[in-house]
């Protein structure tokens, strides 16, 4: 069983030993894709899946600094401008987009939360249901887009089947909604929370080892994919649903499920990660093993040495204990990020951008893509 273990210029493909550049070294057996293993590459790996999602959503949503309310003009304001290249760092990726979209989530709690302030609210102590009523109204009228009506089919064209051979072709849908048209910034702004939202989500079910709620997100991902026009990430999710749906034991299945994430700290839900983001994390024991024999090491000296990491790291940590030294430094301060979460906020605020206006100026802005919202034509 093999998922893809390496950050390699095309991540979610699935990951084949001996390949991890573009200068690839063939091993002598490596002659079809049985001796290569790819038929033990049976599913994509959680971390690469988000990766790519990430990257694909800074792309759909970039814009420019002067375009209101998309990515880059965000990441100005919180000086992280270098955030809009194509390939930025997944984490520092990550963590703008969730400052991002708690800015966006502070500002529409206060406008409909009803009082002064949100501190004003947390004393009125609300109810559990005021808080899933307000939340219910915020995923309505702040993270939902405006919806295009659907085309009516052509009685004269002929009915194209889904199993044509032909190429597909995304093709969007044939309008936005006039709504959408009148104030296109307000538009891209649900458009963005709706994908913000979805990827801290995902993220969190990560953490969390819940692999349910993440297959019940895996049929929005793959249109996602598909909206993006990354057409092999869509066809890997599609694959895979219906390899644990159909093809799959019901005990297969669960195998599968249960060895996508993984737990190397063993602190429980909160701490999980995808398995092939832990590679990761045993790099670094990996490069001072390579180096231990010196110019003669090898990548396939690599594979047959990370079944040992696990032992040694128990060695190193009895080694510690006996000499009563420090295993590692276990202090960790989390950045107070407030301050750029309150200036999102305030800028969506003073700008109006999550309560439509009629008319809006659109010489700033241009309306992003729907990611859902495409259709196949054979």
């Amino acid at each position: 069983m093999r998922f893809p273990a390496s950050m390699t210029n095309s991540p979610m493909r699935a990951y084949v030993p001996a390949r991890f550049c573009e200068h690839e070294i063939l091993r002598a057996r490596d002659t079809n894709a049985w001796n290569r293993w790819e038929v033990f590459q049976l599913a994509f790996g959680l971390f690469h899946l988000c990766l790519n999602l990430v990257w694909g959503i800074l792309h759909a949503h970039r814009g420019t600094v002067n375009m209101t309310g998309n990515l880059l003009y965000f990441f100005s304001l919180m000086e992280k401008t270098r955030l809009g290249s194509d390939h930025p760092d997944y984490h520092t990726l990550l963590a703008a987009l969730t400052q991002i979209l708690d800015g966006l989530l502070l500002n529409a709690w206060h406008r409909e939360c009803g009082s002064v302030s949100l501190d004003a609210f947390a004393k009125s102590k609300p109810t559990a249901q005021q808080l899933r009523d307000i939340a219910t109204r915020i995923l309505n009228e702040y993270a939902t887009p405006f919806t295009a009506p659907e085309p009516e089919p052509d009685s004269d064209s002929p009915d194209v089947s889904v199993d044509s051979d032909s190429d597909e072709e995304l093709i969007p849908h044939a309008d936005t909604s006039e709504l959408a048209k009148q104030d296109i910034a307000h538009h891209n702004i649900r458009l963005l929370t709706r994908d913000l939202l979805i990827v801290t989500a995902l993220t969190r079910a990560i953490s969390d080892g819940d692999f349910g709620r993440i297959e019940d997100f895996l049929p929005q991902l793959a249109m996602m994919f598909r909206g993006l026009g990354c057409n092999k990430y869509c066809t890997e999710i599609l694959h895979f649903l219906h390899n644990l749906k159909v093809v799959w034991t019901p005990e297969f299945a669960d195998i599968m499920r249960d060895n996508m994430i993984i737990c190397i700290s063993g602190l429980g839900p909160g701490h999980c990660m995808g398995v092939n983001l832990n590679i990761e994390h045993l790099i670094g024991y990996l490069k001072n093993l390579l180096q231990a024999k010196g110019m003669t090491s090898t990548w396939d000296r690599l594979g047959n040495i990370s079944a040992s990491i696990v032992h040694l790291q128990r060695v190193k940590k009895k080694v510690a204990a006996a000499l009563e030294t420090a295993y590692r430094n276990t202090g960790h301060t989390t950045p107070n990020t407030s301050a750029l979460v309150w200036r999102v906020a305030d800028k969506v605020a003073s700008k109006g951008l999550q309560q439509f206006e009629d008319g809006r100026c659109r010489a700033r802005s241009r309306a992003k893509p729907e990611l859902r919202a495409y259709r196949i034509s054979g």
